[in-house]
């Protein structure tokens, strides 16, 4: 800022008070990179730490505590600078900069003394602000041993400590439930919700938002206050300015008014209706009165740039949500957002809770997700997944006011079900692509594949190529004009060349694990799909965000990412648009993906194809999360591993089983814990890359007769170890080094590709049960039988027995022999990756 000596001051106490009553402070970094802006700024509520007065040495500096979003392109932008940076502190300086919510523009008919005297005047602005400048520490939970307890300690303070600021300084709300008559100036003391602290929120939703985030602390290196309220000008032209704002009205115009530079030592104007809105620092705030708007002249639907409104009981500034390249967007709410009237009416700035501005856009509750991987890089799904689950998990049941029933399968001579064909096919991987080396690539050809299946959108059809993913439950798709389009290979929706196109709101925004995201409008339209069409079906148009291919995402409807947004809620997905609409009869439907050789699958909706699977179907519930269903997920109490019908030793450790295993067709590999996961890998040879969160292993070991078992409880499934050997680079597989498809993770396991291939599966989410039988990689004719609604059990099917006989057969298949590649020591083989990825480098 230029800060011209009449309207600074650098007196620590001010400097102090006013960040502590204005935390929100907008973060600028110049970091130079050859992917991201030089310089990036976010809005983001800060902790101001400070030292006892005897203190004097830099450990015990000012400092300020904040976090920002992984996903922010900003947060990207750092990680990458501390590659470089072994104590993970910025290479550069940061900048702060922390503004009042009273500032104002001022006319030059204020100036009643100069302007009729002289005319010699102008417009300005009159504001508040303080700058800070710092070295900036970075704590990454991410991070491997000691730095991610570090940051994950970090994070835990910093959550507690600004939450329970903004709940007491800002909200005046107490442990009590009563008003803060001191901060407030209320003499009343009126029920008010009691302040919330973090440890009302599950703790394994807490440690799901510290993933997604990064801690900054900032040490002060120099803090300067700019207060410029009309000071400079003489005590005519000064009480001018008063009564001038002061007769605008509004909370925003008479907090301006009531602000007095305390250079001046002129006590604010008495008024019975005087309500202090700030303790007195550096200049006094008072307001002459509340601002009282009649509700008929309330305005309504007004945009601002501030993005406040004026309500009947005084200003409320609410940031609705973080939209990454996209303008801001402005509400003007039209009543209160505090529950009592006396809380309403304080005329304070309302910053929502940390966890509100900073969650992922798709609400997380579920304890012990995936998401808790660290950091793996391989995704099957390419450029909108992760390997890690991308689902929501806040999930109220759609079907909850229909009875239960256990699946119930009818043969008739016409079935109410729908198939779709999908094929494995290439994408590429958006994630990686903006990074400045080659090396994930050479390790993750395998992984960057999606099954696809194509739609038509509109009146008349526009073909888009969707990827099909059990674990999120929006279709989206790319705008024409979308930022990453031309779409030539999947396709783009054009809503103008739709006529029967209509718009829903501009709220849809949804943001995977690794970052990538897509932001744009909901709609409704046409959809039209072999001989179905759904009509006014509601779907995502994409105008930003890192994907040229959209996704079909079948999972509960309030997995939506509707549901993160404010005011959200649920509306009618795919699965219940086929039910709605009388293309079938029960939202359920089974998946079958081939073997790993055939890249292509079906799903069936309303149904099941008994020639696709060996034995009877298994049926077992979903796990419930405070009777809430949120994701598709089944206990899984072991996994085993057998060798030419041996059984090998496998530390299937009492503290990490039984846990949840969530089926989720849009991750690539299968995660478990690490007990078990370390004890296959030396079984089999394969060495783990924590850098890249999975394994390698020789690509001739599929040959080799091992057996993986997912055990149950009333019954196994097997997988065959060469449905988890996949495929790397040419110039790896030459090297007989490929993917092992077996990946660790901590207290969850994720059933991704390599163990769904082997399995066919009952998504019914009519009745909360997954159904699983071993696949038939050879069936014969199609035999499709109907999904009902009864009570009846599934005929042919015996029910899951302690051995689990028919659900371990397993399938032959007409595979034709390969060649050996050359084979490589498997102590070389970490060496090995290691040396092409420099040979890559030196090439770039």
């Amino acid at each position: 800022m230029y800060m011209k000596e009449i309207y600074t001051d650098s007196t620590p106490s001010t400097l102090h008070t006013f960040i502590q009553q204005n935390p929100l402070g907008v973060l600028t970094t110049a970091i130079p990179s050859s992917t991201h802006p030089l310089l990036q700024s976010t809005h983001i509520p800060w902790v101001l730490d400070i030292p006892p007065p005897s203190t004097a040495d830099n450990s015990n500096a000012v400092k300020l505590r904040g976090h920002i979003a992984r996903a922010n392109p900003q947060c990207a932008a750092i990680l990458d600078s501390l590659a470089t940076q072994p104590e993970s502190i910025l290479p550069t300086e940061v900048l702060i900069l922390f503004t009042s919510p009273y500032h104002s523009y001022i006319t030059p008919h204020f100036y009643t003394t100069t302007k009729p005297l002289t005319g010699k005047v102008a417009p300005t602005w009159n504001y508040a602000a303080v700058q800070v400048y710092g070295r900036a520490r970075i704590y990454n939970p991410r991070s491997e041993g000691e730095l991610g307890e570090q940051a994950s300690m970090f994070l835990d303070t910093q959550l507690r400590d600004l939450s329970a600021h903004c709940e007491g300084e800002i909200m005046g709300y107490t442990t009590t439930g009563t008003r803060d008559t001191h901060t407030h100036n209320n003499p009343e003391e009126k029920p008010c919700p009691r302040a919330w602290t973090v440890d009302e929120a599950p703790d394994a939703y807490i440690n799901i938002l510290k993933k997604n985030i990064i801690g900054i602390e900032v040490t002060v290196t120099r803090m300067d206050g700019k207060f410029k309220m009309s000071q400079e000008r003489g005590e005519g032209d000064r009480e001018g300015v008063l009564k001038g704002l002061d007769g605008m009205g509004g909370d925003v115009a008479r907090g301006v008014a009531g602000m007095r530079w305390t250079q001046n030592r002129v006590p604010p104007p008495a008024s019975e209706d005087a309500r202090p809105r700030h303790p007195t620092f550096g200049f006094v705030v008072t307001l002459a009165g509340p601002a009282r708007v009649p509700q008929k002249q309330q305005p309504k639907g007004l945009k601002a740039d501030i993005g406040a409104g004026l309500t009947q009981d005084g200003l409320l500034l609410k940031k609705l949500r973080n939209r990454p390249r996209r303008s801001d967007r402005a509400r003007l709410s039209s009543s209160p957002i505090s529950p009592c009237p006396s809380c309403a009416s304080h005329g304070r700035l309302l910053i929502p809770d940390p966890s509100f501005l900073h969650r992922p856009y798709k609400k997380l509750r579920t304890p012990k997700l995936p998401w808790q991987v660290p950091a793996p890089k391989l995704r099957e799904t390419g450029n909108h997944h992760s390997n890690t689950m991308k689902s929501t998990t806040l999930l109220s049941l759609a079907w909850a006011a229909q009875s239960a029933y256990s699946l119930s399968i009818h043969e008739r001579d016409e079935p109410a079900t729908l198939q779709f064909n999908f094929e494995r096919r290439q994408i590429a991987d958006r994630s990686r692509r903006k990074r400045s080396t080659a090396s994930a690539d050479l390790v993750n050809l395998a992984t960057n594949l999606g099954y696809t299946m194509n739609l038509t959108l509109g009146t008349p059809g526009q073909e888009v190529s969707v990827t099909l993913d059990t674990g999120s439950s929006d279709l989206w798709v790319n705008g024409a004009n979308s930022s990453v389009c031309p779409c030539t290979d999947y396709g783009s929706y054009n809503s103008s060349a739709s006529s029967t196109y209509t718009f829903v709101n501009d709220e849809f925004y949804i943001q995977y694990v690794d970052g990538s995201e897509a932001t744009g409008d909901y709609v409704n339209d046409t959809l039209k799909f072999s001989n179905v069409t759904l009509t006014n079906f509601q779907f995502a148009v994409a105008y930003d965000g890192d994907s040229e291919e959209g996704v079909l995402g079948i999972g509960y409807a309030s997995n939506e990412a509707s549901q993160a947004t404010v005011g959200g809620g649920e509306y009618t997905n795919f699965p219940e648009a086929l039910v709605d609409q009388g293309a079938i009869n029960w939202p359920a439907y089974s998946l079958w993906l081939d073997d790993l050789d055939e890249g292509k699958g079906t799903i069936l909706f309303g149904g099941v194809n008994t020639a696709k699977y060996y034995g009877s179907l298994q049926t077992l519930p979903i796990v419930s999360i405070e009777d809430m269903y949120v994701e598709f997920a089944v206990n899984l109490t072991a996994v085993h591993l057998e060798k030419n019908g041996n059984s090998v030793s496998v530390n299937n450790s009492a503290t990490q089983f039984p846990i949840p295993a969530v089926l989720d067709s849009g991750t690539a590999l299968t995660y478990i814990p690490t007990s078990a996961a370390a004890s296959i890998y030396e079984a089999v040879g394969a060495q783990y890359l924590s850098e890249y969160g999975y394994g390698v292993i020789e690509c001739d070991v599929k040959d080799e007769d091992f057996t993986f078992l997912f055990d149950f409880g009333s019954f196994n499934m097997s997988v065959d170890i060469s449905e988890m050997i996949l495929e790397a680079s040419s110039d790896m597989t030459d090297m007989n080094v490929c993917t092992f498809g077996l990946a660790v993770i901590e207290n969850e396991a994720l059933l991704g590709d390599t163990f769904l291939r082997s399995a066919y599966v009952v998504y019914d989410l009519g009745n909360n049960e997954i159904s699983l039988a071993k696949a038939n990689f050879n069936p014969g004719e199609d035999h499709v039988l109907e999904i009902g609604t009864g009570s009846d059990a599934v005929p042919k099917a015996t029910g899951a027995t302690a051995t689990g006989a028919a659900a371990t057969s397993t399938a032959s298949s007409d595979k034709s022999d390969k060649e050996s590649s050359a084979t490589v020591p498997r102590s070389q083989i970490v060496s090995l990756v290691a040396g092409v990825l420099v040979g890559v480098f030196l090439v770039l």
